[in-house]
């Protein structure tokens, strides 16, 4: 899927850290001694397309809105109880694989408990079109007085940008993003935001993500 995902995405080669007009740090991926000397700008949802169609051309078959309810394991195996539009059913496998975040039931299934806490934060992503000053040349952290906050390009032209903030709007407007880069951002020619992409998503304490269309 390398090839495929590399046609798909924006290179870039720098990551910097800013305190507003000054660049304090450049990293320069261009020199990492690999075959992908580079920074691989690509949207989710993007990444799981190419991923789903990968899947589709080996023969498998991605069941979405499915819920697991339930582990156990055993000498030959694990089954899973899972709940399929409105049906019960179980499931037999060799593995089962956990990829379900914090409060993961195979994780706990397994005895395992989560080291760690939540994050004491609130933040907001937006992907917008920007009047960007730096350029659509790499990726850049902004620190300020007011708090933090990234500007990536995109492949379509977008940039997404994420910030962290004391009470992060359900729906960011244009209005949240234009203040959060007027007080982080760089201050020598001032950024404008045009307009939101057609979905932006906000985190807020507890940690969560909602899809909109503008």
């Amino acid at each position: 899927m390398a090839q495929r995902l590399s046609e798909l995405a924006l290179k870039l080669e720098n990551f910097t850290i800013r305190d507003r007009n000054r660049a304090l740090l450049n990293l320069d991926f261009s020199k990492l001694p690999s075959r992908h000397p580079y920074l691989m700008m690509l949207p989710q949802n993007l990444t799981e397309q190419v991923f789903a169609e990968r899947i589709a051309a080996l023969g498998g078959v991605i069941h979405r809105v499915v819920e697991a309810k339930a582990v156990v394991q055993d000498a030959d195996g694990a089954r899973v109880t899972a709940v399929e539009n409105g049906r019960e059913k179980l499931i037999s496998a060799r593995y089962v694989v956990g990829a379900d975040g914090m409060n993961s039931l195979v994780r706990r299934s397994t005895g395992i408990e989560f080291d760690g806490a939540a994050y004491d934060a609130s933040f907001v992503l937006a992907d917008v079109r920007l009047d960007w000053p730096v350029g659509p040349t790499e990726v850049s952290l902004f620190f300020a007085p007011a708090g933090l906050v990234v500007v990536a390009p995109l492949p379509d032209g977008s940039y997404r940008v994420v910030a962290t903030m004391d009470d992060a709007p359900e729906n960011p407007a244009v209005t949240d993003i234009q203040a959060l880069l007027d007080s982080r951002g760089p201050t020598k020619k001032r950024t404008r935001v045009l307009d939101p992409s057609t979905k932006r998503c906000a985190a807020r304490r507890p940690r969560r993500c909602l899809n909109w269309r503008a």
